[in-house]
Parts: C-alpha cells; structure tokens; sequence
C-alpha cells in the first residue's frame, strides 16, 4: 500500500520522470484499482538505467460525442425592406409573402427581428433593441373601392418575445406610400401626391 502511494504521488509531481522508477509491481497494483478500460504498459525493470526505459504508455477510451441541446432551426429568405419611416425603422413586407395564421406570422416576426428567444439585444436579428426599431409593416394592394392599400402595423417586442398587432405607428404609417410605389404596388399618376390606404388588423378587418 505504501509503495502504491508513493507511485501516485510521483505520477502527479514527475509523470514522465517518475514512472520508469516504479516497480513494476506497485504499476500492476495501482492499475488494479483504476477503471477496467485503463490500461498501462511498462517494460522497464527494476535497477535498469533509466536513460534505456521506455515512456509507459495509457490508453484511455475516447470521449463520449458532445449533445447537442439546441434545436435545429431552418433558414429561410423573406422578401423585404428596412426602411426608415419618420423617427423610426421598420421591416416592411409583402402579406402576400407570409401566412394567413397570426401565431405562424408571430413566430417568423420574433424570428426576422431577433426576438425569437426574448433577447434584448435582438443580436440574431435586425432589430436595433429599441422600440422604435422594432417595428413590422405589413402592406398588400387593396380590393376596396378607393382605397390603394391594405396596412398592418406589428409592434414587436424587445426581450419579451411578443408581438402586438393591435396598435398603429403614424411614422411607420408614413412609409407605407414609398414602399408601395417602389415595389409596384401602386402607379404614380402625373399630379398625383397621394396614396389612399387602410389600416388592416391582421386577420380582422378595417380600422
């Protein structure tokens, strides 16, 4: 037992120095005690020059694989515009590019955003971590008589992995007439200075 000591504490102070000096005996001994997959290999013997000895040599098993935790997410491209509109930023995009489901809309506008996971600094995002930086228009051309354009404003929250579609935003709002005419939503007349437009809940109806 004492020699089995004496090995450890020379393997943990000179471990290529100290075991080549080790009986053979005491090696066997502590190897014993070590997990079955740990294996040693020594062919030095005692009073032999030490210069001579070969380094022991431990096999131990590999490492079990790394799991991984998180989800895998698929990546996938929205047509868009970031835009500034007034005193603040939107995206501004195409109804006709997103679902009919306000709970899928959410989970892509917490995506696009970076506010998928309640960051506050929407890093994985284009959102600024600001509220006025966070902010989704939604436009569509209009069926309506005399109206051009069909209008959803989404506040998305910032660190609360949120979205509101009940509000408006009147600097968002004066966006809405660009965006539409320089994706062809709508044709510029001569003399013509103004877009008529709805406020659209989504999946509700006019305000």
């Amino acid at each position: 037992m004492a020699e089995d000591l004496r090995f450890l504490a020379n393997l943990c102070i000179y471990p290529f120095v100290g075991l080549p000096h080790m009986p053979s005996r005491a090696l066997r001994a502590v190897s014993r005690r070590l997990t079955p997959s740990l294996s040693f290999s020594h062919s030095a013997t005692p009073h032999a020059n030490p210069s001579s000895m070969a380094i022991p040599t431990i096999s131990m098993p590999p490492p079990p694989p790394i799991q991984q935790y998180q989800q895998p997410r698929t990546r996938v491209a929205l047509p868009s515009v970031l835009m500034r509109s007034g005193t603040s930023k939107g995206l501004f995009l195409h109804r006709r590019d997103l679902p009919s489901s306000q709970a899928e809309l959410t989970n892509i506008l917490l995506s696009a955003m970076g506010s998928r996971d309640g960051d506050s600094k929407q890093l994985d995002g284009i959102g600024g971590a600001t509220s006025t930086t966070s902010k989704v228009a939604i436009v569509s051309k209009s069926t309506r008589p005399g109206v051009d354009l069909d209008y959803t404003f989404a506040q998305v929250g910032v660190g609360s992995g949120t979205v509101d579609f009940s509000g408006n935003c009147g600097n968002i709002c004066s966006g809405v007439g660009p965006f539409a005419l320089d994706e062809g939503l709508v044709t510029a007349h001569p003399g013509q200075s103004e877009v008529n437009f709805a406020t659209v809940q989504y999946c509700v109806g006019v305000r």
